[in-house]
């Protein structure tokens, strides 16, 4: 994986949207699982400013999706995953510019259909709460966090990617037995996925079960 299929597929993409209005707005799904696997690209096989440059670029696609499709909870949802991981690799008042855009794009796909893409803009949000700092220097907060994790799992106890980040809230908060057991379910969930994001969360997941174990070896 590199930069330029990333940026191939974005103009192609954007293209799209320009000259194939009419198309755009029949292939939306189809654009939604190809944004959705260039988010992935990007946040799991590019680094340094390679992948900022990859965030810019599937932001751009994103409010070109959303010129016509502002009315739909997968693009906002899009929006927000792209902005929340883009923020996690920002610095400064950039990344409290896109952890805020990423709130508000997730909130809004929450109020327009909490169950698109399986409900996953509930872990989404979750995640963004967990990982921003908290007042006075921003919205973060664990409290809210744990809140929506339990309804991402409520609404769906067999997603990979929300027992992945609960069981990173869970180590963080040194949870660690109950952080052990999403781990785990994370791997069960993802042990036969080929999609580049459950199969890199897979091998986060086999880590940090390896870290645990470690530690408590040696207790």
């Amino acid at each position: 994986m590199n930069i330029r299929s990333v940026f191939t597929y974005v103009v192609v993409l954007m293209l799209g949207f320009i000259i194939r209005p009419s198309q755009a707005m029949e292939n939306y799904q189809q654009q939604i699982r190809q944004l959705h696997q260039s988010w992935a690209e990007v946040t799991f096989q590019l680094q340094g400013q390679a992948q900022k440059d990859g965030f810019e670029q599937l932001r751009q696609v994103t409010g070109q999706l959303l010129q016509n499709n502002n009315d739909k909870a997968e693009v906002w949802l899009m929006s927000g995953l792209i902005n929340a991981s883009y923020s996690q690799v920002a610095g400064g008042l950039q990344l409290l510019k896109l952890a805020k855009a990423a709130r508000h794009d997730l909130e809004k796909a929450i109020q327009i259909d909490d169950q698109a893409m399986h409900g996953m803009a509930y872990y989404c949000l979750a995640n963004l709460y967990h990982q921003v700092p908290a007042w006075p220097f921003s919205f973060g907060s664990d409290k809210t966090a744990k809140r929506l994790f339990d309804k991402a799992l409520q609404n769906n106890a067999n997603d990979a990617a929300a027992h992945y980040y609960y069981a990173q809230f869970l180590y963080d908060n040194e949870l660690f037995e109950q952080a052990r057991l999403h781990f785990m379910l994370s791997k069960v969930h993802s042990a036969d996925s080929i999609k580049i994001a459950e199969q890199s969360r897979l091998q986060l997941a086999n880590q940090q079960l390896a870290k645990l174990d470690k530690d408590h070896a040696q207790k």
